[in-house]
């Protein structure tokens, strides 16, 4: 209302608002002023600690750390051993008394390590129980094959439950070293008293045991370090399972290393950690190759290697099979190419002298597994199984045709023409295995049978041993053609079909006929090689080419100067310089024709 009594104007009403917000804004402003003077002021920022100096103590941390409780525990072991020795020389130690003692050393070890876990010093508890369970194991095998104590079974399962015990308490903490540590005492275990028995059989039996459960142990842990010291003791048992062999060391001996690696193979297939199954296995595989390979020089018969070998193949298939869908399942030329052809490989090393038919039969089961997983496999995988298959035939032809090198070095030409042409359709990298090596294998007969002719008594081109070098250089010739052009190493090969070429002439015409007309012939040959690649090199725009062949028509030159003087013929002497002259003059006309085309084309674009 206004100062009448009337009603308030507009304008009125607007002042009397904007009084009010300001009254308000006031009362807000106060309120911060009061709760900015109770809050409790924020505390001081910390200073800047200072940046950590590297302790210049290291070493003195790890000698003290670990260093110090090697030392002690060596220490330790060697005051018991020396009084041990003391004890037993004058007799008051009886192997009873050994054992108990050993056993009582192994608990007393157990149980303070159990009791400075419980108070928190775990590592070094840890270390007191590795040495526990290594001294059990070494109690368990001295009772057992050692001293008879208990049955070698007994003291074998003693030991084995030791194992799977440390394998857990380092699972469980999640400790690596305890677990290398544990297992390396269990596999040292029979080692300490090797010299008084157990046996071959024995020994890599008590190995396997250990180094599977150490597999199982570690499934669920990625511990390399573990998994590489495995196989390290693997190679260990297999090596000292061949040192101690009877004398003459017995057939069945003489296969156990290799079974023994078939045995982790196959434990690492079954039980081993998903991710890295492939790797493990083809570790113990590799190792029963070497093994088998080491067993066959002794055996009396070579099919009991053979099977052995086979059954390595085949436990790859199974590898394959149980990788499906686990991590890292790729069929890589290692586990489809190599190891196969590595177990064939040492199965044909097994013979002698086999025969045709003893040969096929060798080489069948790698045949016909090549081809059948090349024929069911999807195509991206089929080169890796047709390398198997190629290389089976591949010893089937060295095998059958043993010493005869022409027919060698013929039918190794087909074979790398088969596997040259498989090559082109699918391109697989691990089909240059077999094609590697029946090139070898036809190019070094061939050259052996041609050099076995007789000198100055032969018409070229027209013997058996020419048979072997048409073959081979074909071959070569084949391998020149068919490469791709855009490989990187495409110049250098398309370049063997032009030098086979020319070495299986200057073989063919080296030692024709006579001395002088052989080397007027070479001389000659040089001299129209020369000119031909040049020309070839003119025309397709090589120059590697014409660069190669204008240096054999000098060398052809040269050796028309220097040798035709000695040649006896004076028709053949003044050939010899009018065919290296004749032909000259061409490369000469072609390099002066060349250069004139070439000022006339820049004269005419002036």
């Amino acid at each position: 209302m206004s100062e009448s009594g009337g009603p308030k104007s507009p304008i009125d009403r607007l002042a009397e608002l904007e009084s009010k917000l300001r009254a308000l804004s006031m009362e807000v402003q106060a309120l911060g002023r009061d709760l900015r003077a109770v809050a409790p002021a924020p505390p001081p920022p910390a200073p800047p600690s200072p940046p950590r100096r590297r302790e210049r103590a290291d070493l003195e941390q790890l000698v003290g750390r670990y260093g110090t409780v090697g030392i002690a525990t060596l220490a330790i072991l060697l005051g018991v051993g020396a009084f041990l020795q003391w004890a037993i020389a004058r007799g008051l130690l009886g192997p009873e008394v050994r054992v108990l003692l050993g056993a009582l050393l192994a608990v007393a070890l157990a149980a303070m390590g159990m009791r400075l876990r419980r108070a928190g010093t775990v590592r070094f508890g840890n270390v007191l129980l590795a040495i526990a369970l290594a001294v059990a194991h070494v109690v368990a095998w001295a009772a057992g094959p050692s001293l008879d104590l208990i049955p070698a079974a007994v003291a074998l399962v003693l030991a084995a439950v030791a194992s799977v015990g440390l394998a857990l308490l380092a699972l469980s903490d999640g400790e690596e070293w305890l677990f290398t540590l544990g297992v390396g005492g269990a596999l040292l275990a029979p080692f300490v008293t090797l010299e008084a028995g157990g046996g071959i059989t024995t020994l890599l039996v008590f190995g396997w045991v250990i180094i599977t459960a150490a597999i199982v142990a570690q499934r669920e842990a990625s511990w390399s370090f573990a998994r590489g010291f495995l196989t390290a003791g693997a190679l260990i048992y297999a090596g000292v399972g061949f040192s101690i062999l009877g004398e003459p060391p017995s057939a069945t001996a003489v296969r156990l290393p290799a079974l023994f690696a078939l045995a982790l193979a196959l434990s690492a297939t079954l039980v081993g950690e998903p991710t890295h199954r492939r790797a493990v296995t083809r570790q113990f595989l590799i190792l029963m190759i070497v093994a088998l390979l080491a067993a066959i020089r002794v055996l009396d018969s070579p099919w009991p290697g053979v099977g052995i070998a086979l059954i390595g193949t085949l436990a790859l298939l199974l590898l394959r099979r149980r990788a499906e869908g686990t991590p890292g399942d790729q069929d890589g030329i290692w586990d489809a190419t190599i190891l196969p052809i590595g177990f064939l490989a040492v199965a044909t090393a097994a013979f002698r002298d086999p025969s045709v038919s003893e040969s096929a039969r060798l080489v069948a089961p790698w045949l016909a597994l090549g081809g059948f997983l090349a024929w069911t496999e999807p195509p991206e995988k089929r080169a890796l199984h047709l390398a198997v298959a190629f290389t089976a035939i591949e010893l089937w032809v060295l095998l059958a045709l043993d010493g005869r090198l022409v027919p060698t070095s013929i039918a190794s030409s087909f074979v790398a023409l088969g596997v040259l042409l498989t090559l082109s359709l699918l391109r697989g990298p691990a089909l240059l295995i077999p094609l590697v090596f029946a090139v070898i294998a036809s190019t070094i007969p061939a050259l052996e049978a041609l050099g076995r002719r007789p000198r100055f008594d032969y018409l070229p081109f027209a013997t058996l041993p020419s048979l072997a070098g048409l073959a081979t250089t074909a071959l070569w010739i084949a391998i020149a053609r068919l490469t791709p052009r855009d490989r990187p190493e495409a110049p250098l090969l398309r370049a063997t079909g032009a030098v086979a070429l020319f070495i299986w002439g200057t073989i063919e015409f080296g030692n024709a006929f006579s001395r002088d007309l052989a080397t007027f012939l070479l001389i000659s040959y040089y001299a129209l090689f020369g000119v031909v690649a040049i020309g070839i090199g003119r025309h397709r725009g090589i120059p590697v080419l014409r660069h190669a062949g204008l240096a054999i028509a000098l060398f052809a030159a040269l050796k028309a100067v220097v040798q035709a003087s000695d040649l006896s013929n004076i028709g053949l002497r003044v050939g010899s310089y009018l065919v290296v002259g004749a032909f000259l003059l061409g490369v000469g006309y072609w390099y002066r024709a060349a250069s004139d085309r070439g000022a006339t084309s820049t004269a005419d674009v002036r």
